[in-house]
């Protein structure tokens, strides 16, 4: 963490290597360093095992809605806060359907 380019594909048989910049990451999709990390964290790497069921649109999600662009740790400890007091049977409710004869 903290690199400041990533190649892909580098030993790839066609010969063409695609470069990631951090500059691009923070200007485009707004990723500093810590939402980087945090990213890594949610989706798992080398050195975590990420949380499962996240991917990386709800990852992407998490680190916006739980701000860990200047605190990763509180950041992600809220969002396991909020992750544990959720009780998906209350979050989902039916609406009734009223049936009427045509």
């Amino acid at each position: 963490f903290g690199g400041k380019r990533v190649f892909k594909n580098i030993f790839d048989e066609k010969l063409f290597a695609e470069l990631y910049t951090a500059e691009d990451a923070e200007n485009e999709m707004g990723l500093n360093n810590n939402a980087m990390v945090a990213l890594a964290m949610l989706l798992g790497s080398d050195y975590t095992a990420g949380v499962r069921g996240v991917g990386v649109v709800n990852a992407m999600e998490v680190i916006q809605a739980f701000d860990v662009a200047s605190d990763i740790k509180q950041g992600l400890s809220r969002f396991a806060s909020w992750l544990d007091g959720f009780d998906s049977k209350e979050s989902i409710t039916t609406p009734e359907v009223e049936r009427t004869k045509a």
